[in-house]
């Protein structure tokens, strides 16, 4: 800034110095700052998502093609590829993100004990672990928050069958863990810190999980939304699943591609990627064709970016109809006899659907990561 113009002698000297006295000797002191509250108002519900099972054929976006952000079709090491206009810088939006609900206080965040098994949790072996705390770590640093987590995908995601049941909206609390409840602990850690005025990331509408969605749609613009989700949480994980949209629509080098791409550039803003694989679709000949395929990619990707892996897939062999509801794309949900859906019971009778078990291995998998990863545990064998 230019020094101030003045006159030599005279009174003109003697009234500016009073003046700027009275004005903390800043010219620019009245000027109000910009507010920005307004970047992270709490998010409406999209139209039509109800805890129901989607209707056939909501979530396979085949009226929009995904976009190939590769020339090579090859999965890249993400150290070659990661870049530091990537990288999303941690941003305070509002003044409500680090408040700490009384109700969810809980019991001590710490997982000491040895927890369930649960088919379908990531192994993280003693090299995956250290790649991964060095992730946190460098998130931690640049501040980002432990106790928050991100969702992206498709229509499977976005869902409210999808861990919403856990969160501070739903009221009462709506979930039954059965024999599971040394998950208590991780339940309680993640629900204490609310992302907005009323959610925690449990039950907050992601801006980066659509129906239709496929891995390229995510792309778009940039990664526009993905990097918003991410910057305007600050989570230390996020939770990816895309596939299901990707069968018909995606060619499979395609596919991997966009999968990797969006990996890494949550990779590059030193959050955790935890990657999902995907039902079984058996609603055309293609879908059944194609499917395994898929599911094979996802495990690559996360081979190649050493990531942990989510055998969702695997955890649905055992079901009736693999899991998957009447629609034959979308997980099936439990209903308590003559009552509603409760999509986080844990009871023998309730995992016996889809979408049970995908909030049982979520809430698995946020506790193994807190254990080995959060808390440098022992890694598994």
């Amino acid at each position: 800034m230019k020094p101030w113009p003045t006159r030599k002698g005279g009174l003109l000297p003697v009234l500016m110095a009073l003046a700027l006295t009275a004005c903390g000797s800043d010219p620019l002191m009245g000027v109000a700052p910009m507010d920005v509250a307004t970047q992270d108002e709490p998010l409406p519900r999209p139209p039509g998502d109800e805890r129901d099972v989607p209707t056939p054929g909501t979530d396979v976006g085949s009226e929009v093609e995904a976009i190939d952000t590769s020339s090579d079709q090859d999965v890249v090491e993400v150290e070659d590829v990661v870049e530091a206009e990537d990288v999303v810088a941690p941003v305070d939006v509002v003044a409500l993100v680090d408040v700490v609900a009384p109700r969810d206080a809980g019991p001590p965040p710490v997982d000491v004990v040895a927890l369930p098994r649960v088919t379908g949790v990531p192994r993280i072996d003693a090299t995956l672990k250290a790649a991964m705390r060095a992730v946190y770590l460098r998130g931690q640093a640049a501040g980002l928050r432990a106790a928050v987590f991100a969702k992206i995908g498709d229509s499977i995601t976005e869902s409210q069958s999808f861990l919403t049941d856990f969160g501070p909206s739903s009221g009462t609390p709506s979930w039954n863990l059965g024999s599971y409840n040394a998950f208590e602990p991780t339940r309680a850690y993640f629900d204490a810190t609310l992302v907005d005025a009323v959610h925690s990331s449990f039950d907050r509408p992601s801006l980066a999980a659509m129906t239709g969605w496929t891995a390229g749609h995510c792309l778009e613009d940039g990664a526009a939304l993905l990097r918003q989700e991410l910057t305007a949480l600050r989570p230390a994980v996020a939770v990816v699943m895309f596939g299901s949209a990707d069968v018909e629509v995606t060619e499979l080098a395609t596919y991997r591609a966009n999968l990797t791409r969006v990996v890494q550039i949550i990779l590059a803003a030193n959050v955790i990627p935890v990657l999902s694989t995907i039902p079984d679709r058996t609603d055309s000949p293609t879908t059944v064709a194609l499917g395994p395929s898929f599911v094979a990619a996802v495990r690559e990707v996360a081979a190649a970016q050493r990531i942990p892996l989510v055998d969702y897939w695997a955890a649905l062999q055992p079901l009736p109809g693999r899991g998957v509801s009447e629609d034959r794309v979308h997980p099936s949900l439990y209903r308590l006899p003559g009552g509603g859906p409760e999509a986080a019971y844990f009871t023998p009778a309730a995992l016996a659907y889809g979408y049970n078990v995908r909030n049982l291995l979520t809430l698995a998998t946020l506790a193994h990561v807190r254990a080995v990863v959060f808390n440098d545990g022992p890694a598994d064998p």
